[in-house]
């Protein structure tokens, strides 16, 4: 987790409370298209830009929390940058992004080259990823585990004519 940018969120955040439920804060993270993990922070209070830390920096040493809404979190980060990804390169194909998915099940923290085929995926996996985990806490063998089995997913549901 990554303790600055939670201070950085509570900084800008601006709470309201909502009758019976509690608090909440509104604000919205935009991803750069030219730096991995730099992202801006819309809020009441104006822009904030934050280069968040690499997955390497990121991890917790031990397992924090064994709840199956925990390991979904993490499972939704992943899929919905594929699916938002895909949203905007409707040309991708499963084979990529298990070709890429194999790669991280292994190394989440693989850098590729900016003149791989496989970077504009990977970019957006990786600042997703490192979002999430600035806010929770997952060891490095929890998002392996949570890369594997979205792979398995995706090699399940990938047939070839």
């Amino acid at each position: 987790m990554d303790e600055i940018f939670q201070n950085k969120l509570s900084e800008i955040a601006q709470w309201h409370e909502i009758e019976n439920e509690g608090k909440e804060s509104v604000f919205s993270v935009q991803f750069s298209n030219d730096i991995v993990g730099l992202v801006l922070l819309h809020s009441d209070t104006g822009p904030v830009e934050y280069q968040l830390k690499p997955l390497t920096e990121l991890y917790a040493s031990i397992p924090q929390d064994s709840s199956q809404n925990h390991e979904l979190a993490l499972l939704m980060t992943i899929e919905g940058a594929i699916k938002r990804f895909f949203q905007h390169h409707p040309s991708l194909k499963d084979t990529e992004v298990i070709k890429l998915l194999e790669t991280l099940s292994m190394k989440p923290e693989a850098f590729l080259a900016s003149s791989s085929v496989h970077y504009p995926l990977w970019m957006t996996i990786q600042s997703n990823l490192r979002l999430q985990l600035s806010m929770s806490p997952y060891t490095r063998q929890e998002l392996r585990q949570a890369i594997r089995k979205i792979l398995r997913s995706a090699k399940n549901h990938h047939f070839i004519f």
